[in-house]
């Protein structure tokens, strides 16, 4: 028999969090075992369970506590639980510090049904999701760096690890003792080797390729 895919949702705006529910309870093979208006509420519900639950959708700006507070618990207590962060915008330096603190994926809260659907399904699958990464190049793209063909400059490895910061471009531009410009350029020219579109993006693929390993200190 299929395995369900289960599913827990903390988001503090009820209309969005009922509607993702109703959505998500028609996909084949999945359910939703946990609703919870705020971070604190879903920590109590995790706690009550026996099983948790295989992925949680993760709003960020809750009150009591928010989802940056949030994912450090999920991640001690329930390490198995695949995070999805959601949010209105991908260039959220909240989303980027998400990403590696270790959540899985983002997913913009316009996201379509169809969208959502394989958000969850390859989170669950593969251990992270991104609209601009598909599992087949990624898996592609990190057998070529085993193989040292990866094809980054250091000096692109160096403005990606900057970029899995909460820096933003002018403070890396300084950082890097470089003009905006050419910062610029490097962000163009990793979306164009990578077929990404977004720093949200470059970080999921920086964090599961594994090509930061080698690189500066952002300190």
């Amino acid at each position: 028999m299929p395995h369900t895919i289960s599913i827990a949702i903390a988001d503090d705006h009820m209309l969005f969090r009922k509607g993702v529910v109703e959505i998500v309870s028609g996909f084949e093979g999945m359910r939703i075992v946990a609703e919870a208006g705020d971070g604190h509420e879903l920590i109590a519900l995790l706690t009550d369970r026996k099983d948790p639950p295989d992925l949680c959708l993760l709003d960020i700006r809750m009150p009591r506590m928010n989802g940056y507070d949030v994912l450090p618990v999920l991640k001690q207590n329930w390490p198995s639980i695949r995070v999805l962060v959601v949010s209105m915008y991908d260039h959220d330096y909240s989303v980027l510090s998400m990403l590696r603190m270790g959540a899985s994926g983002f997913i913009n809260k316009d996201i379509s049904p169809e969208e959502l659907e394989h958000a969850i399904r390859t989170a669950h699958q593969t251990g992270y999701y991104h609209s601009d990464i598909q599992p087949d190049m990624m898996a592609g793209i990190i057998y070529q760096h085993k193989k040292n063909k990866a094809h980054l400059s250091k000096r692109e490895l160096e403005f990606l690890h900057y970029c899995c910061s909460e820096m933003n471009y002018e403070t890396i531009a300084q950082k890097l003792n470089i003009s905006v410009r050419t910062v610029d350029g490097y962000r163009e020219s990793l979306f164009r080797k990578l077929n990404i579109h977004t720093r949200a993006g470059l970080v999921v693929f920086a964090m599961q390729s594994g090509l930061l390993s080698d690189s500066v200190s952002t300190h």
